[in-house]
């Protein structure tokens, strides 16, 4: 089957097209004429053998419409309007081909009733005025027949990709329905595509002007017959989609996993486990539904259901449901799962380390006892609660707390449940950075355009903390003159008056943030002033 993709002869092609615009930049010599003329030629070739190879597809559509009747019609004639557009477009890029060959004395070789012979090289390959004159916008005193071109190539591709739309009422029996993947991968596909251009210094050049204007007459030409091989992928591919979709409901198994299948996973001590080992087929083309009883559906991707469920309390869960295939009758299934309370924990959701300065989160819970009865007490800081077991602890200083838990008792007496022992650690210092850059080598320029310190955090598991600078000493140090130094309150340090050859020295930084207050931290930026 063909793909939205080029080829790697289709992109050798369009990669010397472009070595030679390159080169034309510099001269156009008969050298680079001639190979404009052989390209022509090996565009008209492949386009010549993808238009074959479109026809047999749509001959192998209309082979399905016989077997399979009112089902595959819809496909068929969409294949046929792909042929259509195709057809109109490259008739109309040979007849502006022909327009502009025309002006400047058609080809090199007549036939013997005095017509050109299109196998055979432009009379004036290297004419740059006509045809500029045909394509360029009026507004450029030019005839405007370039944006025509333009408009006509958008309207052709966006026509042909809609042809891989579903329709939306498709059902298992009537209609087109055509996986979502085919109509992305021809969404994806740069045949056809006028996208702008831009030269050294990003400014835009439009499509039309780049390909068609600002290029010799052979040039303009070879283009135009790359359009017509574009257009005609790009129709093959389409088709080639259709085809692929009259029977993509067909399971075709392609993957293959051992699966082990268990009443259930939860044995009590003293029981035996017992589980079903088989290896399992499915199919990643095909889009059938999995219908779960009580309403609801699974997402399947890559042919496989995914299914989730949250667990609540204790006890045994039943998954049943069904999976609905197009024209299938349903494949009933079920299975049973067990969920159960966990054993008692009391864990720091930020690790096992309590930070000083930061509002540390807890969870405390107990197996069998409602949150409400179960209460949680810290030495070494301080807890809150902020109600259904969850706390946060907060610690000015030290090496260790410790959180302990207990819980009220169906006879009402308390009983504890257990202490769980947390390091306590400081923040690490932040990471100083001037603007974007934290050291090193940067130009003038890139020093230039920062003006102010910040501060940091790096991969460290609490998020959204901040610090701010209080204050820090910035020195610029020169070969020729005297060293520029200055202290600055807060990060704002300014543009820099820098040059190539010096060094830039920011240190002496102070921070306030969690657990430090106006506190040095340690090291500094060095950078060395590049052009």
């Amino acid at each position: 089957m063909s793909s939205g993709k080029m080829s790697p002869r289709q992109k050798m092609i369009n990669m010397m097209y472009l070595v030679l615009i390159a080169l034309l930049a510099m001269n156009v010599s008969k050298e680079i004429l001639k190979a404009f003329h052989l390209m022509e030629v090996s565009f008209d070739n492949t386009g010549a053998s993808l238009n074959s190879k479109m026809k047999a597809s749509i001959s192998s559509i209309q082979a399905e419409v016989k077997k399979q009747g009112p089902r595959a019609e819809p496909f068929a004639n969409r294949a046929n309007e792909a042929q259509k557009l195709v057809d109109d477009l490259v008739k109309y890029l040979d007849d502006q081909s022909k327009t502009v060959e025309k002006m400047a004395g058609g080809r090199s070789i007549k036939d013997a009733s005095g017509n050109d012979d299109h196998t055979s090289e432009l009379a004036k390959p290297d004419d740059t005025e006509k045809h500029a004159n045909y394509f360029a916008s009026k507004k450029e005193d030019g005839q405007g027949n370039g944006i025509i071109l333009r408009k006509k190539i958008e309207e052709t591709r966006k026509a042909l990709i809609k042809l891989l739309e579903s329709d939306a009422n498709a059902t298992d029996s009537t209609g087109m329905k055509i996986p979502a993947a085919y109509l992305k991968e021809i969404e994806a596909s740069s045949d056809l595509l006028t996208t702008n251009y831009k030269d050294a210094d990003k400014k835009e050049i439009e499509w039309e002007v780049m390909l068609l204007v600002e290029t010799p007459l052979a040039g303009a030409v070879t283009n135009i017959a790359r359009l017509k091989n574009e257009a005609l992928n790009l129709g093959n591919n389409v088709v080639s989609k259709l085809q692929q979709s009259i029977n993509a409901d067909d399971l075709k198994f392609d993957n293959m996993v051992a699966m082990v299948n268990a009443p259930t996973s939860y044995v009590m001590s003293g029981s035996k486990y017992e589980a079903d080992i088989l290896l399992v087929a499915s199919s990643s083309s095909v889009n059938y539904e999995i219908n779960l009883n009580g309403g609801g559906t699974v997402p399947v991707t890559g042919g496989i259901g995914k299914y989730t469920a949250g667990a609540s309390g204790a006890g045994s869960h039943t998954l049943a449901g069904e999976i609905v295939l197009p024209g299938k009758k349903p494949f009933p299934f079920k299975a049973e799962w067990t969920s159960f309370l966990p054993a008692a924990t009391i864990s720091a959701t930020k690790m096992n380390v309590l930070y000083i300065g930061l509002p540390n989160p807890i969870e405390v819970s107990v197996p069998g006892v409602a949150p409400g009865n179960v209460t949680a007490s810290m030495s070494g800081g301080s807890l809150s609660n902020k109600g259904g077991g969850k706390y946060v602890a907060t610690v000015s200083g030290g090496k260790e707390a410790t959180i302990r838990a207990s819980a009220k008792m169906p006879d009402g007496s308390t009983r504890s449940m257990g202490a769980v022992p947390f390091r306590i650690k400081r923040v690490p210092p932040p990471t100083a950075s001037f603007g974007s850059i934290t050291g090193g080598s940067a130009s003038v320029g890139k020093v230039k355009g920062q003006n102010k310190l910040f501060v940091y955090l790096q991969n460290f598991p609490y998020e959204g903390i901040t610090y701010t600078v209080n204050s820090c000493e910035v020195s610029v140090s020169y070969k020729n003159k005297p060293p520029l130094t200055k202290r600055t309150n807060g990060g704002a340090i300014g543009r820099l008056p820098v040059e190539p050859g010096c060094k830039v020295f920011i240190g002496s930084i102070r921070v306030t943030g969690p657990g430090r207050s106006n506190e040095l931290i340690p090291g500094g930026i060095i950078v060395s002033v590049t052009r």
